[in-house]
């Protein structure tokens, strides 16, 4: 979703987009705080440093991220993570 901004952002269209660059930063922002809970967690007190680990340890999202008895799966992982780019 960054990569789609950041090519309207540097086009020569960006004048005219800057609603929609507006709305992709947003639900780009509420996309990543909005699952942040679910996808990472911190251990300051392992091995001097920060440690980020899932839910379950196993690397995945739950494919209901609120339940944790649904299955881990990966489209949702890939979702998260290209909202990023």
């Amino acid at each position: 979703m960054l990569r789609v901004l950041a090519t309207i952002k540097w086009s020569q269209f960006s004048g005219a987009m800057q609603s929609e660059m507006n709305d992709l930063q947003q639900w780009t922002e509420e996309i990543l705080k909005g699952c942040q809970q679910y996808v990472v967690s911190c251990d300051r007190a392992g091995e001097g440093g920060m440690k980020a680990y899932n839910q379950s340890g196993g690397n995945m999202l739950h494919n209901y991220l609120d339940q944790k008895n649904t299955f881990e799966e990966s489209s949702a992982t890939a979702l998260i993570a290209a909202s990023a780019l």
